[in-house]
């Protein structure tokens, strides 16, 4: 999640990074453990300057959620599986969701 935030970025995850720019809008990944136990938790905000990794506090809540563990994550967020088929819960716009996925891995 970090990657997709450093300058470097759009070198590494191609030109349509750049279509992720935007409003303030916010996704959450949250990596779960085999119980459910949240065991890592990233807020990313798209900024007209691009995509910025939100600091842990502060108090933002995310516009689309997507909780799973980390190896459903992964393959969701590297486009290896459809979201209706990850085994992963979204909760709130997926627009959001499906944007990122159509332009974080071009």
């Amino acid at each position: 999640m970090r990657g997709t935030t450093s300058p470097e970025a759009a070198a590494s995850f191609g030109p349509r990074l750049a279509a992720t720019t935007g409003e303030g809008s916010r996704c959450g990944p949250r990596a779960t453990g085999a119980a459910g136990a949240v065991r890592a938790e990233w807020l990313v905000l798209r900024t007209p300057k691009g995509l910025v990794m939100a600091a842990e506090d502060d108090g933002r809540r995310a516009g689309v959620t997507v909780s799973g563990r980390a190896g459903d994550l992964l393959m969701l967020m590297k486009r290896r599986m459809p979201m209706t088929e990850a085994a992963v819960d979204v909760q709130g716009d997926t627009r959001l969701l499906e944007h990122w996925l159509e332009n974080v891995l071009a």
